[in-house]
């Protein structure tokens, strides 16, 4: 049985290694994805930018891509028994990038609801409602937070008459 486990050792170290970079700032790309086309055999760089699969003899086409970078494929790849192939690969920004991202939102400040929240933030009592409206139970509480929240209003429409 150890005898089989050598054998493996010995003869399983063949496969496709290098280093992928970045063609414009010839700098590393971390955690680029590395795939032998047609598999499910993959990995991703290091933080060094650098991979190793291992893989059977043969010849083989390799994809490599990253997020906002060109995807390039290298076929005619050989792996040769008991030897690793290097290939080295230099991947080029994509043209039509997005320069920036905008996200917008809107509040709306003139709901009960939302005096109420600004009300809760607040150091200061603002006087935005009247007794009639605090009185009136608000509709987003939830039902576990139903009972305290109506002692509370009781005990402020109380303290104010």
């Amino acid at each position: 049985m150890l005898s089989l486990f050598y054998v493996g050792v010995l003869f399983g170290q063949n496969g496709i290694s290098g280093t992928v970079n970045d063609g414009d700032a010839n700098d590393v790309l971390p955690f680029a994805n590395v795939q032998i086309k047609g598999t499910l055999t993959g990995t991703t760089t290091d933080f060094e930018g650098k991979y190793a699969i291992e893989i059977d003899p043969g010849t083989y086409t390799v994809v490599f891509s990253f997020l906002v970078y060109e995807t390039k494929e290298i076929t005619g790849i050989v792996v040769k028994a008991n030897q690793y192939t290097t290939v080295d690969v230099a991947l080029n920004v994509l043209a039509n990038t997005l320069d920036e991202v905008v996200v917008t939102t809107t509040v709306q400040k003139n709901t009960e609801t939302s005096v109420l929240q600004l009300q809760k933030a607040s150091v200061k009592l603002l006087d935005g409602l009247s007794l009639q409206s605090i009185k009136k139970p608000v509709l987003v509480i939830l039902p576990r937070q139903l009972k305290a929240f109506q002692v509370f209003l009781y005990k402020v429409a109380n303290t104010f008459m």
